[in-house]
């Protein structure tokens, strides 16, 4: 086999990128949105896997967890006490093992993340809408609003509304 100099090594670095690039997919969660599927409703539904039955296992909510993920604005207007009651109340609604169809609209350091959560234990679907605000380079949670079969779990002031 005869051996070829490579003349431009720049070139050949990106055909060799381009070639592994074709062979895979890659998915990258925005920020806003990995806070909160991740940290926010992560922290709020119990582990699932496929050997996991319903009612088994961890039952538990990390409440401190998904408090953290919200603005300190936030967290002075909802207390720790009045969210982790409102979340237990709503905790059908929020641990959820199906994540619907999320849109995320980022707009320099603000961004809204809305969908729905369907699955165990719940009547119909989650829908839900979370203002974001990043900084210091991390995002927070500024206002949501979940829509379950309980009604609203409203948090913040939401954009936009008076008051």
């Amino acid at each position: 086999m005869k051996e070829h100099q490579v003349k431009n090594p720049l070139v050949a670095t990106i055909a060799a990128i381009a070639i592994a690039a074709s062979s895979c997919f890659i998915f990258i969660t925005p920020a806003p949105l990995a806070v909160v599927k991740d940290d926010f409703y992560g922290s709020l539904s119990p582990p699932h896997g496929e050997d996991d039955h319903p009612g088994v296992g961890k039952t538990e909510i990390d409440v401190d967890r998904a408090f953290a993920t919200f603005h300190p604005d936030l967290q002075e207007q909802l207390n720790l006490e009045e969210f982790e009651i409102r979340a237990t109340e709503h905790v059908g609604s929020l641990a959820r093992r199906t994540v619907g169809n999320w849109n995320t609209s980022v707009e320099n350091d603000t961004a809204t993340v809305e969908g729905c959560f369907t699955g165990e234990g719940a009547v119909g679907d989650a829908l839900c809408r979370f203002w974001l605000s990043r900084e210091n380079g991390t995002w927070k949670i500024v206002a949501f609003r979940i829509e379950d079969e309980l009604g609203s779990f409203v948090g913040g002031t939401i954009p936009g509304s008076e008051g």
